[in-house]
């Protein structure tokens, strides 16, 4: 279940203290789910690898990204069309940023496609006059990799295991 800006509950029942033990860390840890955004993920039973192996190839219509799952299958992520692709250096983000307590198990993070609600970035596109049509059923995808994270403003997102 994805938590929401300001759940309460979030805090009183995480036991997640980012490796410490003390009060602060878990004061720290509940303000980070505070000023997180509504995420969810998408196909749980899809993780991918924490080396993925990712190739990227970007044209004007289509994205397309090849990479591991955690058990070293290759699969396609294919977008086409695209209203935005935004990828960004893993140092220069938070995993608060994009926080899913699901992604948060067995002690480590998991890394799974993401999809932001109520998303900033679309808003973001709304107000830059691009046409209701074109962006009203458009959606937020995370794909949190290695050493990069994408996000992909788009109708839909397709998986696909590659032979």
């Amino acid at each position: 279940m994805p938590l929401k800006r300001g759940d309460e509950s979030a805090k009183e029942n995480s036991t997640y203290t980012n490796g410490g033990k003390n009060e602060s860390d878990r004061n720290q840890y509940a303000e980070a789910i505070e000023n997180t955004v509504n995420t969810r993920v998408i196909m749980a039973d899809f993780e991918i690898h924490t080396t993925p192996l990712e190739k990227i190839s970007i044209d004007a219509n289509s994205l397309e990204i090849l990479l591991d799952d955690v058990y070293e299958n290759r699969y396609k992520i294919f977008v086409s069309p695209y209203q935005s692709v935004k990828i960004i250096t893993i140092d220069c983000v938070s995993s608060a940023d994009y926080f899913n307590e699901y992604c948060f198990r067995d002690g480590r993070y998991h890394r799974h496609i993401l999809q932001i609600e109520n998303s900033g970035l679309i808003e973001e596109l709304k107000k830059s006059g691009a046409p209701a049509s074109f962006i009203n059923n458009a959606k937020h995808f995370v794909l949190p990799l290695q050493e990069i994270l994408i996000e992909v403003i788009a109708f839909e997102l397709n998986v696909e295991g590659v032979k």
